[in-house]
C-alpha cells in the first residue's frame, strides 16, 4: 500500500468517525426534542409555549453561551413540569437558570429544577435559592410573602426573577466571551 495508501486509509477512518459522531449528536438532539414534546403534552402545554418555539429559544441560548441546545431543551422539559411557570416567565427563567449554572458551577437541569421550585412555591422556594447563594433582602422576602398571600403569584415570581437577574444576570453569555469562550466560527451541533 505504501504511505499514500496508509494516509488514504487513515482519512477514511477519520471520515467514518466524524460521521458516527455527527449521527450520535443528531440522535441526541432528536431524543431531547421528543422528551420536551412529551412533557409539554403531559402538562397540557401549561408553559404556553410550543416545543418548536422552545427549540428556537434553545438554539439562541446555544449561540450566546457555552451550553448546548439539547441541554437547554432538557432543562426546559424540567421547567415545564412546574405548571405555574409560563410564557415570558418561562423563557426568562430558562435564561436565568443558565446564568445561575454559570455562576454556581452546576448543570443547567439542576438550576432549572431549583428555579422551577422557587417559582412554583415562591415563599418556600426562595429558601432553596438562598442555600445555593442567591440572596433576598428582608423587604423582598416580605413582598413575596404578601404577593403570594393575596393570590398574586405571577408578581411574586417576577420579584424572584428580578432579584436573580440583579445577582447573576448575563453570566452565561459573559463566560462565552473572550479567549476561553466559544470560538468565533464554531460549527453548529445541529
Amino acid at each position: 500500500l505504501g504511505p499514500a495508501g496508509i494516509a488514504a486509509g487513515a482519512a477514511l477512518v477519520g471520515i467514518g468517525l466524524a460521521l458516527t459522531a455527527g449521527l450520535q449528536e443528531a440522535a441526541e438532539a432528536e431524543r431531547s426534542y421528543r422528551r420536551l414534546e412529551a412533557v409539554l403534552r403531559a402538562t397540557g402545554q401549561a408553559s404556553g409555549l410550543t416545543a418548536r418555539s422552545i427549540a428556537a429559544f434553545a438554539d439562541e441560548i446555544e449561540r450566546t453561551t457555552l451550553t448546548t441546545a439539547e441541554s437547554v431543551q432538557d432543562a426546559a422539559a424540567v421547567l415545564a413540569t412546574f405548571r405555574s411557570v409560563s410564557g415570558d416567565t418561562f423563557t426568562r427563567a430558562l435564561r436565568l437558570a443558565q446564568d445561575l449554572s454559570a455562576v454556581f458551577g452546576q448543570d443547567l437541569r439542576s438550576s432549572a429544577t431549583q428555579l422551577g421550585k422557587a417559582l412554583e412555591e415562591p415563599v418556600e422556594g426562595i429558601s432553596a435559592l438562598r442555600r445555593v447563594g442567591v440572596s433576598f433582602t428582608a423587604s423582598q422576602r416580605e413582598l413575596i410573602q404578601s404577593l403570594v398571600e393575596t393570590g398574586q403569584t405571577a408578581e411574586a415570581q417576577k420579584v424572584i426573577l428580578d432579584a436573580l437577574e440583579q445577582q447573576v444576570g448575563g453570566a452565561g453569555a459573559a463566560e462565552a466571551g473572550g479567549l476561553s469562550g466559544k470560538p468565533l466560527f464554531a460549527p453548529s451541533t445541529r
